[in-house]
């Protein structure tokens, strides 16, 4: 009798594609050309959103409680760090950045650009028709999990030298059964061979009408899509009694921790609005991650508002501060 034998952390895996077909409509992900590369172990937990236990029914006993009713709303919630790379070639309607169905939920619209030799794709935030993505996951345990609608939020945390990743929080529904996959499954995902750049030689400069920080000094910061993202329910739904997952508002932020600079290089005090009678200073962020084209990516920021004097930090035995500016709007690039 052949022995068992434990199962690698590494055997995990995930395909997403977006939903072209309506909000929830199965994308059907493909084996070989939606699989995303993740960083960590996978891990899921499918929950009712309405378990109806019956704890509240009369027995004719005090022991234990009624047989529950059936539960409804099969849902997920999980975190995942994506590698943040480019498509590595050329940008255009089928080739684009592993990220593409993550931000696409996230309440971002993509404008693909074609011009021969200045391929891009841009994201901006949108307030209406958010799309929506379907994630098919193969858990540690040899489960293929199938979760439609899906919608998210996100960070990029950014640490010197690292590399970079889009850090999701999703939320969507499973529709279909839970079955089983073996490791040969896992061995045909195929992914994008594009590495992640480092984040060094980041250009970054933040500018308001008085002065231009560029570049601050900088060890950690941190983009945030800040997306608030709601459950509709809906009795009139058969499958889940949910209608959706939902974007109710978008709110993102920049947050940098800098090595402090004289207030004749920034000043903050002005910039917030506290030394003068006027509102604070609306500034511009922009920040560009990469020297390799179609493996490159940046941060666009046009009206950005310091959030209040910034919180005294230390860096290795120097100044610093951690500066919070509130985003009225936020585009990521790729080129």
């Amino acid at each position: 009798m052949a022995s068992s034998y434990p199962r690698p952390i590494k055997l995990r895996g995930m395909m997403a594609k977006v939903e072209t077909g309506g909000y929830g409509v199965d994308a059907a992900p493909v084996i070989t050309t939606d699989a995303v590369r993740v960083r960590g172990p996978l891990r899921l937990r499918v929950v009712p959103a309405f378990p109806n236990f019956r704890e509240d029914v009369a027995l004719a006993t005090i022991i234990g409680e009624a047989v529950p009713g059936e539960p409804a709303g099969f849902m997920v919630e999980f975190d995942v760090d994506l590698e943040l790379t480019g498509a590595g070639a050329a940008y255009a309607a089928a080739v684009l950045p592993q990220v593409h169905p993550f931000l696409v939920g996230s309440g971002m619209a993509p404008e693909v650009v074609t011009t021969v030799g200045s391929e891009t794709v841009t994201y901006t935030m949108a307030d209406t028709g958010h799309g929506s993505f379907t994630v098919w996951a193969y858990t540690e345990s040899g489960k293929l999990i199938k979760i439609n609608g899906c919608r998210c939020t996100w960070s990029i945390p950014i640490t010197a030298g690292e590399l970079a990743v889009l850090r999701c929080t999703v939320s969507g529904m499973v529709n279909a059964p839970v079955t089983g996959v073996t490791e040969a499954d896992l061995a045909v995902l195929t992914y994008d061979a594009v590495k992640p750049p480092p984040l060094k030689g980041l250009a970054l400069a933040i500018v308001n009408a008085t002065d231009t920080w560029d570049p601050p000094r900088f060890q950690s910061a941190t983009i945030n899509a800040g997306v608030s993202i709601q459950r509709l329910d809906d009795a009139s739904d058969a499958t889940n009694g949910i209608e959706q997952f939902a974007i109710s508002e978008i709110k993102p932020t920049f947050e940098i921790n800098a090595r402090s600079v004289a207030l004749a290089d920034y000043d903050y005090v002005v910039a917030r609005g506290y030394s003068t009678a006027v509102p604070p200073l609306p500034h511009t962020i922009d920040l560009t991650c990469g020297a390799t084209q179609y493996n490159k990516w940046g941060l666009d920021v046009n009206v950005a508002y310091l959030e209040n004097y910034p919180d005294p930090q230390e860096d290795n035995g120097f100044a610093s501060g951690t500066y919070l500016y509130k985003c009225n709007d936020l585009a990521l690039l790729f080129n």
